[in-house]
C-alpha cells in the first residue's frame, strides 16, 4: 500500500533515463517551446523546468532551460519573448518569423525550409 502511494507521488522528472540514451541536438529548446505553447500565461524558468521534466519524463537541467530561454529570446524574431525579468512566453503575431542564424545554431529548427 505504501509503495503504491509513493509511486503516485513521484515526479517523473526525478526518474533518469539510462546514461546511454541519445538525445538529438535542440531537444531542450523544442521542449521549452512546447511548454510555453501549452501555457496561456507567461512562465518563469523554474516553472518551465518543472513542466519540461514532466513532459519529457526526465529531469532537465535548470541551466539548460535558462540558456534556451535566453538565446531564443535575444533575437526579436526568435520563438520566445521575454515579457519582463524572469518571465517568458511564446512569441505570437507577425513578429514571430523564422529564427536567426544564432537561434538555428542553438537548435531551433523551423517547420519550413531554411
Amino acid at each position: 500500500m505504501a509503495e503504491a502511494a509513493s509511486a503516485v507521488l513521484e515526479d517523473p522528472a526525478d526518474q533518469q533515463p539510462p546514461p546511454d540514451a541519445k538525445l538529438r541536438p535542440g531537444w531542450v529548446l523544442e521542449t521549452v517551446v512546447a511548454v510555453l505553447a501549452s501555457s496561456a500565461e507567461p512562465l518563469r524558468p523554474q516553472e518551465v523546468m518543472l513542466q519540461a521534466g514532466r513532459m519529457r519524463g526526465r529531469a532537465v537541467a535548470a541551466s539548460s532551460i535558462r540558456n534556451a530561454l535566453r538565446v531564443a529570446s535575444q533575437d526579436s524574431h526568435g520563438p520566445i519573448e521575454r515579457v519582463r525579468y524572469g518571465l517568458y512566453r511564446l512569441r505570437r503575431g507577425p513578429q514571430a518569423s523564422p529564427p536567426s542564424d544564432r537561434s538555428r545554431r542553438h537548435g531551433y529548427k523551423p517547420d519550413g525550409p531554411p
